[in-house]
């Protein structure tokens, strides 16, 4: 008996120390979210690309090691580089790679740490590990990003590092006030490392770009506020401003840099002529959305609704009345709430900036034919402020209501949350990141067919011979993919200069072409036109092998 009741003291603390709370909340993210792949795949073996973006981000990232133009300046000049970069050591695994799991590496992992990060965030500001594993748990289940933290984009590593500047921030001012024993290093670390994590989400999304300005409004809000002499104040300031804009600026530069130098213009993501500005002014809603606030906040209103549901928006919203309640009551005015608040807002930043993009004609959330919403996946950066506001009436409800209205409200909380995961399955057209008609495959005949063409080069060839493809830069990729065909036997337009010499007379240099049937005037990027097969001189070098209504398979005679 002695023995057994040491044993289950013994297991008691290991199960609430923090390291294993959170080892427990990163193993069992990952898990989940690659039964979440599995699962998926083997319904549909394309399902983790179904987002055009996501074979895009994969194949540029491959194409740094394996492509006939190899290097850093496959990376372009209008993406964000970080999760190309992330993408890199896993998608050279072949597997991981034509399969899309390489994505569910890279953002489940992502994903994961969010969910640590949120536990950590909560656990300190309500002294609670319930209220971090609450956090953690709401955050990981919603359908939404579930999907976005098991494929090849950008919102999950945004939302890492985004959420690891929250937490430094965080950190830095509960040592800055005193409420942690510390030394002065240890804030400057603390500033540092949470402009440094900036500074890579400002290299992921272009939603980071506000978080400089953030920061170093915060830094001075606090120091502003907090008692010390001016004398103490004005070096305090000197340090830790410089420190803040130098470590958070850092993405930014290096970002106008590249541009400067690849393309000689250091604006280059702004009047680039595939820009998000660029696309968004042929796109329907651009013009009726431009400086509309209310109209912007009524779309961010009803896609939240469709991607997170009433409930869950009613608990959040009676979960920031109840953090305000905390800041008013006199006894918490003063202490950690306070900078709880600037916490919260901090939350809302992507959001905001999304909204500022829409209203600024760069950026648009619109509904689509299918009742889905084009770019709806945007709204997961909401998610952990509603998770925030959701555990903030949680706290409230047990610290102030009878064990009978906690019980209540906590059942309440869990149907609703749960209500999210019934009414929106991890299927097209149910969950909203999945219910996008212009991003997804399945809905576009176009990537269906250029699926089908990789499919057919696959069989007329295993690859080490060159071939071009004069195809729409999407199309490339996606027939790239699907063949499992070396990316360096391909020669499209990222290819360079390999590309310039190779268009005007590629019989020279492709033993195969694949020629798309159909010319978009107003697509200029792959020669497709001069081309076109009627051309006598192109066809005297090449034979027909193989043709469907969208696409020409071309063999060089002799070959």
């Amino acid at each position: 008996m002695t023995l057994a009741r040491n044993f289950r003291s013994d297991l008691s603390k290991i199960l609430t120390k923090n390291w294993f709370l959170e080892l427990l909340i990163v193993t069992s993210t990952v898990g989940l979210y690659f039964m979440a792949a599995y699962i998926l795949l083997m319904h549909d073996h394309r399902a983790l690309v179904y987002y055009g973006d996501s074979v895009s981000h994969m194949v540029i990232a491959r194409r740094i090691i394996d492509s006939v133009n190899f290097g850093l300046t496959q990376l372009g000049g209008v993406w964000l580089p970080m999760t190309h970069l992330l993408l890199l050591p896993v998608v050279m695994n072949e597997f991981l790679f034509h399969s899309g799991l390489a994505g569910t590496v890279v953002s489940s992992i992502s994903t994961a740490i969010v969910a640590t990060v949120l536990y950590r965030i909560l656990k300190v500001q309500f002294d609670s590990q319930t209220a971090g594993l609450l956090a953690s748990i709401l955050y990981i289940l919603n359908p939404s990003v579930i999907y976005m933290g098991i494929i090849p984009m950008m919102e999950a590593p945004f939302m890492m590092f985004f959420m690891i500047f929250v937490y430094y921030i965080q950190s830095w001012y509960y040592m800055y006030s005193g409420k942690n024993n510390t030394t002065i290093k240890n804030q400057y670390l603390a500033i540092i490392k949470g402009g440094l994590a900036i500074s890579a989400a400002c290299l992921t999304r272009y939603e980071g770009w506000l978080l400089p300005l953030v920061f170093v409004s915060i830094l001075l809000i606090v120091i502003a506020i907090t008692r010390a002499s001016s004398k103490v104040r004005r070096s305090r300031s000197r340090i830790v401003i410089p420190l803040a804009l130098a470590s958070s600026l850092t993405g930014i530069v290096c970002w106008i840099v590249w541009n400067y130098v690849s393309f000689n213009d250091p604006l280059y993501f702004i009047t680039g002529p595939i820009s998000a500005a660029a696309q968004a002014s042929s796109r329907p809603f651009s013009e009726y959305l431009r400086f509309h606030f209310i109209f912007a906040l009524s779309v961010i209103w009803n896609v939240a609704k469709n991607m997170y549901g009433i409930p869950v928006l009613a608990i959040s919203i009676l979960g920031f009345g109840s953090y305000i309640y905390f800041l008013l009551n006199k006894q918490t005015r003063n202490k950690k709430y306070l900078f709880g608040f600037l916490t919260a807002l901090i939350l809302l930043v992507p959001i905001l900036t999304d909204i500022a993009a829409i209203m600024g004609g760069s950026a648009e959330i619109y509904p689509t034919s299918n009742a889905g919403w084009y770019n709806g996946r945007y709204l997961i950066f909401l998610s952990p402020m509603l998770v925030f506001c959701s555990v903030s009436l949680f706290m409230f409800v047990t610290a102030r209501m009878k064990i009978s209205l906690v019980i209540v409200t906590t059942g309440i909380m869990v149907i609703s949350f749960s209500l999210t995961i019934v009414y929106q399955p991890l299927q097209l057209g149910k969950t909203t990141a999945m219910n996008d008609r212009f991003a997804l495959l399945p809905f576009t005949n176009k990537s269906q067919a250029a699926f089908e063409i990789g499919q057919t080069l696959s069989r007329m060839t295993t690859g080490g011979k060159p071939i071009l493809l004069f195809t729409p830069s999407q199309e490339s990729q996606e027939i790239m993919l699907e063949s499992g065909i070396q990316l360096k036997d391909f020669i499209d337009p990222p290819n360079g200069h390999f590309w310039n010499a190779s268009k005007d007379r590629p019989w020279l240099h492709g033993v195969y072409v694949v020629l798309k049937k159909h010319h978009n005037s107003n697509n200029d990027i792959s020669a497709i036109g001069y081309w076109l097969p009627n051309n006598q001189t192109f066809m005297r070098h090449y034979h027909l092998s193989y043709e469907d209504s969208n696409y020409k398979i071309l063999s060089r005679v002799g070959s």
